[in-house]
């Protein structure tokens, strides 16, 4: 130990700005003090990622892609899959969400959830990344009959029954008649 004393300073600054401390150091056991230098201390702006939204799919539907954006005109955009079971679009990616074709062979909807951050390099090469957001990718099947297909046989004025039915949930059905 060659007798050299250090202290942390620690502060947070919230402003976009550059902030100026000015420093001296008092040496203790002499009182010599040195002079009093500046540190001038560059304050970038964190990226906000300003059109976060949820996205709802059915199943094979051709979903556009969607262009993040924030603040920071030179952000790069990081998402990534953390919970769900699949939606068809891909685990994670840089920039936009591309267009991809929804996925669901299922009975009931998935939802998929992901996190995006907005990231840029400073020109002295600090790296500043917003605060994580996450949404969300709702996939909904496309409802299948469940019930047999074969409408059988009936005479001529006698009543038609057919019960009619499907795994997904909610569905409701049409009926139309061709002769």
């Amino acid at each position: 130990d060659n007798g050299a004393t250090t202290e942390v300073a620690s502060y947070t600054i919230t402003a976009a700005t550059n902030v100026t401390y000015y420093l001296q150091a008092i040496d203790t056991v002499t009182q010599c003090v040195s002079d009093i230098l500046p540190l001038v201390i560059s304050v970038h702006e964190l990226p906000v990622i300003t059109n976060i939204q949820n996205f709802t799919y059915c199943h094979g539907e051709e979903a556009p892609q969607h262009q993040f954006s924030s603040n920071i005109s030179n952000a790069t955009y990081y998402w990534e899959k953390v919970s769900g079971n699949g939606s068809g679009l891909a685990e994670n990616g840089i920039d936009r969400i591309p267009a991809f074709t929804a996925s669901n062979g299922g009975v009931e909807p998935e939802t998929n959830i992901y996190e995006v951050v907005a990231r840029y390099t400073t020109s002295s090469g600090s790296v500043c990344e917003s605060t994580p957001h996450t949404f969300s990718v709702k996939v909904n099947p496309v409802p299948v009959l469940s019930s047999d297909k074969d409408g059988g046989e009936i005479c001529s004025g006698q009543n038609f029954l057919y019960n009619v039915a499907s795994l997904t949930t909610g569905t409701t059905f049409t009926w139309e008649q061709e002769y």
